[in-house]
């Protein structure tokens, strides 16, 4: 080989380009042009380094490994490798490992989930002043509910939507530190008080509270909103058949405040700010129908203004109304709208409007608002031409009908996202009377969809190898959970188990369990039971018992396994199930303090665990070390751990690999190995931020804060050991909360 090529420089190249690419979603000349400009270099001279190549400038290599290091998110050794295979000068390369990989990481507070507002589905929020201005006067004052009252289709929604960004993003006189939309839109009647609790403590970074009972949970929440200025927005309250929630939020405690959007008005004797959302005034009106005949029809101008008078009143301001108008005017004249409209007097408006819409469908594009009915909240193209069963541009082509005839909302997401759909309220009303008017047509998609929802969910499933599969569920897992939900009260037993199957993990990583999501392992016992496999049943109650387990609520978790146990009496278990069930035992006992007890079953469990997958022998021989370590055994604790942590980097086990590495660094601390401790935390803190993992990064702030007591120094250790924890309590990890607490004092 040349003395000026490395083929190991080019594959660790090639792997920091490659995830640069994946991360931002770029391809590779893209990610090539943008790094190579910060050299003056051309992208398609990176090809040459790609393929092994040495830089000869230092400033080159220097360039991008920072790159790959903070756009790829390569980790330390990568780093170390690729300077050594570019012949990076020694002491230059420590100090720019130094600097992109600080031996101490300054702390930060949790990373806070995105605010869960909807994505707009209109280009420009046309203003309505007056509603807008009393929305914020609204809640500028002391009551803590603003409720927004008017009939359907006026944009009550939007408004809401205008409200919060601007109140959140600093464009109003009112601040509000985060967004919480929680909404009875998509599944009617499903809120409740628990419900909306569950969100807000998601939102706020703090799932754990999810696992409390109902009056500690609602404490919590109440702490949590008293120490920062949240807005709840709770959106179609009308459907809301909790009245606790609604008397809830009037009662809301400051500096938080809620916004309801609601066609009923309150109940007599609640303490509220009243904003009556009226019809359109004529400007605003004007502005919109210029808003949308802008984006449909270029250059269309909207018309003289007798007929956009005659418009406006034919619809009574309603902006839903004039968009669907809109729609009409696309494919017919506007005195023949206007005609119809008149004729239409005797019926409810938006029946007439809407019944003429569908009539201008094809059979086409009639499937495919039919199937967006289907999913919950938004939906791709794609997944719409599947469950249609219609080719891609013939289910693009009905899309088109139904944007023009503004049956659709279109999310207005980033320039480059996959454009989503969803339906307005009233639209989705009307075609889902539609959908059960065809029965055949009904179960055709039905069956299309849950065929869908298993699909995507059984391409991330139990991924412990692959962490970023997770990803693809998170713009679609309200949809599988609705259809693993019509799966199990439909009694499609088997759909159910792989849909619950399918989504586990990735609502365990995320921290999502709330009821509704630990619901899941209830559906699937239930199917499991019906379908008579034994194995399936003592997967869900064992895993459920688990998780209760690491919550500390063992009451439940006790219950749980001791009806596992009894459905595994004489069965010919799965290797997946008894495994379940044998750590489901270890971790119940340790959760208890029986540390004895918990030792004993894991170490039973080695030879049957050493014939799994390498994940599940990973797991026992790590929780076998820890339970070694914490009865004072750690010599006999150290080589476990070491050999876990080597099955766990052979078989890409990442979160395995940074949990044995803090437990060795706990061990370096103990023995008083600061430097050993000092460069594995480092490591660990790299590792458990690529991927957010919060557990992770609690125990690496609670072992940083220890090591720097142990310095001595106590200013340094403070910060760290409050992140550890705010951290373990926002999973609801009470006992280590307080072992990090005590430490703090």
């Amino acid at each position: 080989m040349s003395v000026n090529r490395s083929e190991t420089f080019g594959r660790l190249l090639k792997a920091g380009l490659n995830s640069i690419g994946t991360i931002e979603g770029k391809a590779g000349p893209t990610v090539d042009s943008e790094v190579g400009a910060e050299v003056s270099m051309a992208g398609t001279t990176l090809q040459r380094y790609r393929s092994g190549a040495l830089p000869s400038d230092d400033k080159l290599t220097r360039t991008l490994a920072r790159a790959c290091v903070t756009r790829g998110l390569m980790g330390k050794r990568w780093l170390e490798q690729f300077l050594k295979a570019a012949r990076f000068p020694h002491y230059e390369g420590l100090a720019l490992t130094a600097e992109l990989f600080p031996e101490t990481a300054a702390p930060t507070r949790a990373a806070m989930p995105r605010p869960n507002i909807p994505p707009p589905t209109y280009r420009r929020f046309i203003m309505r002043r007056a509603a807008y201005d009393a929305a914020l006067a609204g809640l500028g004052s002391a009551i803590p509910l603003t409720i927004v009252v008017s009939m359907g289709g006026m944009g009550k929604s939007s408004l809401a939507q205008a409200v919060a960004r601007d109140c959140t993003e600093g464009r109003a006189p009112i601040a509000f530190t985060t967004p919480v939309w929680v909404s009875d839109r998509d599944r009617p009647g499903s809120t409740s008080l628990s419900t909306a609790l569950d969100e807000i403590a998601r939102v706020l970074g703090y799932p754990g509270v999810s696992a409390l009972n109902s009056s500690e949970k609602r404490r919590a929440i109440e702490d949590l909103l008293r120490s920062q200025p949240a807005l709840v927005v709770l959106d179609n309250a009308e459907t809301v058949a909790d009245s606790a929630l609604l008397e809830w939020l009037a009662a809301l405690p400051t500096p938080s405040k809620a916004l309801v959007t609601s066609r009923a008005m309150p109940p007599v004797g609640m303490p509220h700010c009243l904003v009556e959302l009226k019809p359109m005034e004529d400007s605003e009106a004007r502005a919109l129908i210029s808003e949308e005949l802008s984006q449909a029809m270029p250059g269309q101008r909207p018309g003289d203004a007798a007929q956009l008078t005659a418009l406006i009143a034919a619809t009574g301001g309603n902006p839903q109304a004039i968009k669907l108008a809109l729609g009409l005017v696309r494919l017919q004249s506007l005195p023949d709208v206007l005609e119809g409209l008149r004729a239409g007097r005797d019926q409810p408006l938006f029946d007439d409007m809407f019944t003429r819409s569908w009539g201008l469908l094809d059979g086409a594009a009639q499937l495919v608002v039919m199937a967006i009915t289907l999913f919950p909240t938004s939906v791709d193209a794609t997944a719409l031409g599947y469950v249609a069963d219609l080719p891609d541009a013939t289910a693009r082509r009905g899309l088109g009908r139904l944007a023009e005839l503004s049956l659709l909302e279109i999310e207005q997401g980033s320039w480059d996202a996959t454009r989503r759909y969803a339906l307005h309220p009233l639209v989705r009303a009307f075609v889902s009377a539609q959908l059960t008017a065809h029965p055949a047509q009904e179960q055709s998609l039905r069956g299309r969809w849950i065929a869908w929802c298993a699909a995507l969910a059984g391409q991330v499933g139990f991924c412990w190898q692959d962490l970023d599969r997770l990803d693809l569920l998170d713009a679609d897992h309200l949809s599988i959970q609705a259809g693993l939900e019509w799966a199990a009260a439909h009694g499609e037993d088997a759909a159910t188990v792989a849909l619950a199957e399918g989504v586990r993990y990735y609502y365990n990583v995320r921290g999502l369990w709330d009821e509704r999501r630990m619901a899941n392992y209830g559906l699937r016992a239930g199917a499991a039971r019906r379908l008579g496999d034994r194995s399936e049943l003592v997967l869900a109650l064992a895993q459920q018992a688990e998780v209760l387990s690491k919550k500390s609520t063992l009451a439940d978790a006790a219950s749980l396994l001791a009806e596992a146990e009894a459905a595994a009496a004489g069965a010919d278990l799965s290797s997946d199930a008894a495994f379940e069930l044998g750590h489901a035992r270890g971790l119940l006992a340790h959760a208890r303090g029986d540390l004895a007890a918990a030792e004993a079953h894991w170490r039973g469990m080695l030879p049957f665990a050493a014939t799994l997958d390498a994940q599940k022998h990973v797991i026992n021989r790590r929780w076998l070390a820890t339970c070694l370590l914490e009865q004072g055994r750690v010599d006999e604790a150290a080589p476990l751990y070491r050999e876990s942590l080597d099955d766990a980097r052979a078989a890409n086990d990442t979160r395995s690999v940074t949990g044995n590495s803090l437990k060795l660094a706990t061990i370096d601390l103990e023995r008083g190995d600061l430097a050993a401790a000092e460069a594995a935390l480092a490591e660990c803190h790299t590792a458990a931020s690529r991927h957010n993992d919060q557990r992770r990064l609690a125990e690496w702030a609670l072992l940083s804060g220890r090591l720097r007591l142990t310095q001595g120094d106590h200013d340094a250790a403070t910060p760290l050991l409050e992140q550890a924890v705010d951290l373990f309590t926002r999973m609801g990890m009470r006992r280590d909360a307080d072992a990090a607490q005590q430490a703090l004092a």
